[in-house]
């Protein structure tokens, strides 16, 4: 990994951390609920490899209790994403960061928040400040998405503008 980047994605299940890794890497099938962590290597021509860690959101707890304390390798970028129409998934992130401070996690250079699912906030009406949960999450930078529609190169831009590349 020394010649590579580290993103990790956190978030529960169906708010589209799968979708994300599909779209950058132009997979044309619907995604299921992940069962077991991903891990995916992007390799780019003009840089270090991307690798992105995928934790499978229904597990995400139990990894983050489990998993991720005995990881001895640095992380380059922390994603929260949530679902945008489901404030739920909003909420369940504050607890993964508290989670995640008192195991005493690897640390990480930056975190950012992807509120996913934009297109379906707006037609059913659900509005979340997003800085708000920024904040408290400590995340440098916020985004608001739908990923299922996203132009791919805009996603991998962002991922590459938060890795300070």
């Amino acid at each position: 990994m020394e010649d590579s980047r580290v993103v990790l994605l956190l978030g529960v299940g169906g708010v589209g951390k799968t979708t994300l890794i599909f779209r950058l890497l132009d997979v044309r099938a619907d995604p299921n609920a992940t069962p077991v962590m991903g891990i995916y290597k992007l390799f780019l021509s003009d840089g270090p490899d991307i690798i992105i860690i995928d934790v499978p959101g229904q597990k995400v707890h139990e990894i983050v209790e489990r998993v991720v304390p005995l990881w001895d390798f640095p992380l380059d970028l922390v994603i929260y994403m949530f679902d945008m129409s489901d404030p739920l998934t909003a909420r369940e992130l504050l607890e993964l960061k508290r989670a995640l401070d008192g195991i005493g996690a690897p640390k990480y250079r930056r975190a950012i928040l992807i509120g996913n699912k934009l297109d379906v906030s707006e037609e059913v009406g659900v509005s979340l400040d997003l800085e708000e949960l920024g904040r408290e999450l400590s995340v440098e930078r916020t985004y608001q998405l739908s990923l299922i529609r996203e132009d791919p190169e805009r996603i991998l831009n962002i991922i590459l503008e938060n890795l300070g590349q």
